[in-house]
């Protein structure tokens, strides 16, 4: 067996060149959310080592691990003890208290003529960047992790072509700075920040870590931190239009459950959030209104699970609902959910966010970005079924024992990589689907929020048959229809 920081170092570097990226420092304090590692990402690197370890942490309730050395440490103390616990955290309540030198200036951007945009190489933020680029002629910084500047604007031109979103000649209207926003000035000299703070007039802050497998502590930094500090820059000199792209999961605790929220609905106490994620960005949200209650202007727009662009079906090859339309094709069957797809269109969402935050109206306000026609999982393993991938609907619990048999037998699918996802949690028995599952949260009610995008002549498309067989044939190809 490898050396345990050997496997961990090995396990990341195999999953980031499947982006075409390494791992550049194996240093132990490298972190792991400077590496872009997303849930998915993050569950391919943990099946590795699990099977590279013989042990299975994750499985074991709730682990906070940040860097190289921990995750190390992790496998390390398994290996001799897997009766080693998670860390018990604190109620993270506590930590929704904005920094006293948050405070916008008297002085605010008339124009918007240069904008900041985080988050920019992920798949909702480069969908993003494609529409200011499209509905603006503004100038677009874009805060990217990189070791310089060349190689940062080549990560976001890489970004956006393998999303079909070539940037050709608007090229030129793209600025890539290298920071974090999670460090203190982003990283940045004063000079340098002191200098993007009096250009910049509109702050775009979509960065987070998409992560449904790491606690609150281990996301703290990235989604809680990094978003006061994007408030903080907002304030920094004239004070700039900030908006914020939050999640439905603000909503996950069990007090919503089933109930329909729409934009006006109070998000109340935080509750027993299902997963840390939630977590991080129910308190980063509070930020951002503690923000605007001291007078910065901003707008919050509330997403959820996004799917494949809406004409071409493209979709992020490490979606959650692709992986799982790949899985259940393969294995002809699928979970027998009754609830609605919490989802729409990539294409319709960002559009949608940066109509609306072209409008002064907006300010000040929450937008709910979710379809206002959804489908039920059923209508869509149905559809299809009956257009030619051959699917059928069994019990959740009988799913789950065929797709992890398949898993074990090395059966070829797509949800093998990610199987911590699948695999039951030895304190309740729950998987991490479970905790996703629409009878845990709420129902994202948008009648508000269509209304304006209706007067600004945004739609949102059906999922008619025809769509979601798109999405079914760029996710397996036309080889797997009968």
């Amino acid at each position: 067996m490898l050396k345990i920081k050997d496997a961990v170092c090995k396990a990341i570097n195999d999953v980031l060149s499947e982006d075409g990226r390494t791992l550049e420092s194996t240093a132990d304090e490298t972190k792991l959310s400077s590496l872009g590692l997303d849930s998915l990402s993050m569950a391919r690197v943990i099946v590795t080592l699990d099977d590279e370890c013989k042990v299975a942490p994750f499985t074991q309730g709730g682990v906070d691990v940040t860097s190289i050395r921990t995750l190390g440490d992790l496998y390390r103390a398994y290996s001799l003890s897997p009766a080693e616990g998670a860390k018990e955290s604190l109620p993270v309540e506590a930590d929704v208290a904005l920094a006293a030198d948050v405070v916008p200036s008297a002085v605010r951007t008339i124009d918007s003529k240069e904008i900041l945009l985080t988050g920019a190489t992920g798949f909702l933020g480069s969908h993003l960047l494609d529409e200011l680029l499209d509905q603006t002629d503004a100038v677009i910084h874009c805060l990217v992790r990189a070791d310089d500047a060349n190689a940062a604007l080549t990560r976001v031109a890489k970004s956006m072509e393998r999303r079909g979103l070539p940037l050709g000649d608007r090229l030129r209207r793209v600025r890539a700075i290298v920071g974090d926003v999670s460090q203190p000035r982003f990283g940045l000299s004063e000079k340098e920040y002191e200098e993007l703070a009096s250009r910049v007039g509109v702050v775009h802050h979509c960065a987070a870590w998409i992560n449904f497998l790491f606690p609150y502590t281990t996301l703290k930094p990235s989604n809680v931190v990094g978003t006061e500090e994007a408030l903080r820059f907002a304030c920094t000199g004239r004070t700039k239009q900030f908006h914020y792209i939050s999640t439905l999961g603000v909503f996950c605790g069990l007090q919503h459950a089933r109930n329909t929220v729409s934009e006006s609905t109070p998000v109340g106490p935080c509750g027993p959030m299902a997963l840390g994620y939630e977590e991080s960005k129910w308190v980063a949200e509070q930020l951002v209104v503690e923000a605007r209650g001291r007078g910065l202007p901003v707008t919050i727009y509330r997403t959820p699970f996004l799917t494949g662009h809406s004409v071409t079906g493209a979709w992020e090859a490490t979606d959650l609902y692709r992986l799982l339309l790949e899985g259940c094709i393969q294995m002809g069957a699928a979970p027998d959910w009754d609830h609605e797809m919490a989802a729409v269109p990539v294409d319709c969402v960002s559009r949608g966010i940066i109509r609306l935050s072209l409008q002064e109206s907006s300010l000040g306000k929450i937008f709910h970005m979710s379809h206002p026609a959804p489908i039920t999982w059923g209508y869509f393993v149905k559809q299809l079924d009956s257009h030619g991938y051959p699917v059928r609907l069994v019990p959740v619990a009988e799913w789950l024992r065929m797709l992890l048999g398949a898993i074990d037998r090395r059966e070829p699918n797509a949800l093998a990589p990610v199987r911590p996802l699948f695999t039951p949690n030895a304190e309740d028995g729950r998987t991490i689907l479970d905790r996703l599952a629409r009878d845990r949260v709420a129902i994202l009610g948008c009648e508000q929020t269509q209304t304006v995008l209706k007067d600004n002549g945004v739609g949102c498309p059906a999922f008619t048959p025809e769509l979601l067989v798109r999405y079914a044939a760029r996710a397996v190809g036309g080889s797997a229809r009968r």
